[in-house]
């Protein structure tokens, strides 16, 4: 589905930041420009943000087709150009949570049994209960996606299934271990966790994302639902090897990996997690930072409210990929930087360019990736 928590980010190792100058034009472009030169990448927009300053550009095309080459300006990303996010999603589904929790309206350690509809029944090992907290974890026991997703339509596979199915889903399953007792990532506790929230505040989701997220950030451009503005600038997606793919709706799993955004509206995010503001919004950003899960196994990441924490102790990440798109966004505040890249190519290899960047801006010395062939 969306992003992939078994990627394998490497250890950041921290430098001292103050020594990192802010790249240039040139030094960014010779870390991005190989992944479109490969073929590797069909478009992307990059931004970074390191001590208060922002950069962003566009690489690559919004499109393989009609003609359109990386030299019709036209056609070249731009920080204001739309992408799916994917599993980057998550991040504000746990931020969603803890804005809940600042509010008073939930608890992390509260049972989901008491959000559920009264006609679904949870099979609850005995001993812990299932709480929020374990749903954004992922350490509630649910699987990875339920069995009864059909995925009917292969070019859009969510699009079908319903808050009905999910919660059908959760009567029906008995899960095989207790909350806690081991991490797995799941895009159906996720999906579940902002259906549920929605249900508590009597919204949907996007209202939420909205009001509670977007319109305080300013991030307009972050959204479930297009408008026809932001349609045209909807970078078309691609598979991994350049061909054409589709757009997906992700509906009922919207809280996984339903959002759209934009390289501008994403720095607005970042700096947010830098410096928070001094309201509420900023007390639930530093609880959805906080590090609420520790590793259980050697290859786990500890975890935030969604955020997994890097190798470092300190940097925040979280990577997503829908069936045309791939993204990743990480957060350093020991150096105040972050990184987003927002790609139309469903290829994990934009997690090495971002993790480049972010070692970048930490003051390492680290060299621009070659590619031997075009792939």
């Amino acid at each position: 589905m969306c992003g992939l928590a078994s990627v394998c980010l490497s250890a950041l190792l921290w430098m001292d930041s103050t020594l990192a100058q802010f790249p240039t034009q040139d030094r960014l472009n010779a870390f991005v420009q190989p992944y479109i030169d490969s073929g590797t990448i069909v478009g992307m927009s990059v931004g970074i943000i390191h001590h208060g300053e922002r950069q962003s550009r566009g690489y690559g095309v919004k499109q393989r087709s009609g003609g359109e080459s990386a030299d019709d300006q036209s056609s070249v990303p731009d920080s204001k150009t739309v992408y799916e996010i994917g599993s980057i999603s998550k991040t504000f589904t746990g931020l969603i949570l803890a804005d809940a929790v600042i509010a008073g309206r939930v608890r992390l350690d509260q049972p989901i049994e008491e959000l559920l509809p009264k006609s679904v029944t949870l099979h609850s090992q005995p001993g812990q209960p299932m709480t929020l907290l374990h749903l954004s974890t992922h350490v509630s026991g649910l699987p990875r996606l339920p069995t009864n997703l059909r995925m009917e339509n292969a070019a859009n596979p969510y699009v079908s299934y319903t808050g009905d199915d999910m919660f059908r889903f959760l009567s029906e399953t008995k899960p095989t271990r207790q909350p806690g007792e081991k991490m797995l990532y799941s895009n159906y506790a996720v999906g579940l966790l902002g259906n549920l929230l929605a249900r508590q505040a009597d919204s949907s989701y996007s209202e939420l994302l909205k009001n509670r997220i977007c319109v305080p950030l300013k991030m307009n451009d972050t959204v479930i639902e297009l408008s026809d503005d932001l349609r045209s600038r909807l970078a078309s997606p691609h598979t991994a090897k350049g061909t054409p793919a589709s757009n997906w709706d992700l509906n009922t799993f919207v809280g996984a990996g339903g959002i759209r955004s934009t390289v501008d509206d994403m720095l607005n995010y970042i700096q947010a997690h830098l410096d928070p503001p001094e309201n509420d919004l900023g007390k639930a950003i530093e609880l959805d930072w906080k590090i609420h899960q520790k590793p259980i196994r050697p290859e786990d990441f500890a975890m935030g409210l969604g955020w997994h924490v890097a190798r470092d102790g300190n940097t925040r990440w979280h990577n997503g990929q829908t069936g045309g798109y791939h993204s990743m966004v990480l957060i350093d505040r020991r150096s105040k930087s972050g990184v987003v890249v927002l790609s139309n190519t469903a290829t994990a290899e934009v997690d090495r360019l971002a993790e480049d960047l972010i070692r970048l801006l930490a003051g390492s010395d680290i060299k621009p990736r070659t590619f031997e062939k075009e792939q």
